[in-house]
């Protein structure tokens, strides 16, 4: 059985939240909720994917899972907000010890029980590669894409491939390397596997929106589209060649990344009331 893909877009800032619901049991998972972020004041809102949890309940669907595709600079995830509202249950990438020990030090975070926990326990689940979620009659599988930051993963549910912010949703260029974890001849590894392992016709979705010539706002590509028009995982460019134009991880953060880890790397649990 095929999934049913809602996609919530902010029209402040094109970050998209995605639903997947069983058709057949009214369970449901959230895929990358943010939250509004005003960076200078640094004060968030939760208006938005609270008017997603609003339209949950009006359909008496079943939050299961609040996935996270990794850990993000410049977004804030409302993942805590959402497991207090519903009771789903947070999941990452198995990784993110890793990410945790490089970021937390750099972000001037404290890894302690009042801060992050070293260990990834913020989030109920920890997904590996080929981790089935079950979620009624459909089951999730996690596919580890690490490169931006070791946790980062994809999931896979039927025919649809939620990437995150991985992969650009005009389909010409790969995620963003801007935090001292990237390691861009792994992400270049890891997203030409996602794109020659799976079928084509593969659909894929994305966390961050973009507006084509046209107006429109578009988030979802296919496997055919990077492998045809990606410059820089495409079919065209070799791992050298991208990791020598990506160059080197930057070594610090700046204020908004760190506000910004402190949250992410907490499942939500630390973002300012």
């Amino acid at each position: 059985m095929q999934p049913e893909i809602q996609a919530f877009v902010n029209p402040d800032s094109l970050a998209v939240t995605y639903l997947i619901v069983d058709p057949s049991t009214g369970l449901c998972a959230f895929v990358d909720p943010t939250l509004d972020i005003d960076p200078v004041a640094k004060k968030v809102s939760s208006a938005f994917v609270e008017g997603i949890v609003a339209k949950i309940r009006e359909r008496d669907m079943g939050p299961t899972w609040v996935l996270q595709t990794g850990i993000e600079g410049d977004r804030i995830t409302a993942a805590g907000r959402i497991k207090y509202l519903t009771g789903g249950s947070t999941c990452i990438g198995a990784e993110v010890p890793k990410t945790i020990a490089a970021l937390c030090p750099l972000a001037g975070i404290e890894v302690s029980v009042s801060g992050v926990d070293s260990m990834g326990y913020d989030f109920d689940k920890l997904a590996r590669g080929g981790d089935p979620m079950p979620m009624g009659s459909l089951k999730l599988y996690a596919l580890p894409i690490p490169g931006r930051t070791p946790e980062a993963v994809a999931y896979r549910v039927g025919n649809a491939v939620f990437v995150g912010t991985a992969l650009s949703a005009d389909a010409k260029s790969a995620g963003s390397t801007d935090l001292p974890t990237a390691n861009p001849a792994q992400l270049h590894q890891s997203l030409r596997r996602l794109l020659t392992k799976l079928p084509e016709g593969t659909r894929l979705y994305h966390s961050q929106a973009v507006r084509a010539a046209d107006g429109t706002l578009v988030h979802e590509t296919t496997i055919a589209d990077h492998r045809k028009n990606n410059a820089d995982v495409g079919d065209e460019l070799n791992e050298t060649a991208f990791a020598a134009i990506r160059g080197l991880a930057p070594m610090t953060l700046s204020p908004v990344q760190k506000f910004a880890l402190k949250v992410n790397l907490s499942a939500g649990r630390l973002a300012p009331k």
